[in-house]
């Protein structure tokens, strides 16, 4: 939970290139923690933000697929 909220917090500073290292390092060390799939969507508007559509698109549709 630790790791996510920091992840969370620089996501929020605004530093969505340095968010997008925590939340994919995230991603890979706790996939199957309950904190995954949010994790994957916090990525996914990480890229989002640097205009990293196709990047985005790919989580973003990884995220719906396996929790909706």
């Amino acid at each position: 939970k630790k790791d996510f909220e920091a992840a969370l917090a620089v996501f929020r500073k605004g530093d969505f290139v340095a968010a997008q290292v925590k939340f994919l390092d995230f991603f890979k060390r706790y996939v199957k923690s309950g904190y995954a799939p949010s994790a994957l969507f916090w990525l996914a508007n990480a890229q989002y933000a640097t205009r990293d559509y196709k990047e985005a698109v790919i989580n973003f549709r990884s995220f719906f697929k396996k929790n909706v």
